[in-house]
């Protein structure tokens, strides 16, 4: 998977390079996420992050453009009952081909696929017992994971 995520970065980088005879925006915005970490020992209780991205969009056509981006979260969960205690820092890369697509005059949205690498490092998992001792405590972890969009 690491292979994979070099792969489309250096991928990335090389559109970006070719971006300066073409129309590129640089766009931003917020997005919220929620999130839960599924692990053997136990999960997690859910939570909303507010997530910043940042990314490039760099025209092909009128009516084509190519995405790339990059989304970063970081969240603490405490533990409670039977749900694991941890903190996640995730990094997520996305390379999307979007369309216009004209459904009328006014309506034009942009449709598009693409992947998405998520790289996460999942730290100080652990568990406490019915009086808010340590339980157990579990190794660190890293996960990579990939996804169509």
């Amino acid at each position: 998977m690491k292979k994979l995520t070099v792969f489309c970065a250096i991928i990335s980088m090389a559109a970006l390079v070719s971006a300066k005879d073409r129309d590129y925006s640089i766009v931003g915005g917020l997005s919220y996420n929620t999130l839960t970490v599924c692990e053997s020992e136990g999960d997690t209780s859910s939570e909303g992050i507010i997530a910043p991205r940042i990314g490039v969009e760099l025209a092909m056509s009128r009516i084509d453009k190519l995405a790339f981006g990059w989304r970063m979260m970081s969240e603490t969960y405490k533990p409670s009952g039977n749900n694991l205690g941890l903190k996640i820092d995730v990094n997520q890369f996305d390379v999307t081909w979007l369309r216009n697509l004209r459904l009328s005059r006014e309506i034009k949205p942009w449709v598009g696929a693409g992947i998405r690498t998520t790289i996460g490092d999942i730290k100080d998992r652990h568990t406490i017992d019915d009086d808010g001792y340590l339980d157990e405590a579990y190794e660190n972890r890293s996960a990579t994971d990939i996804c169509l969009i």
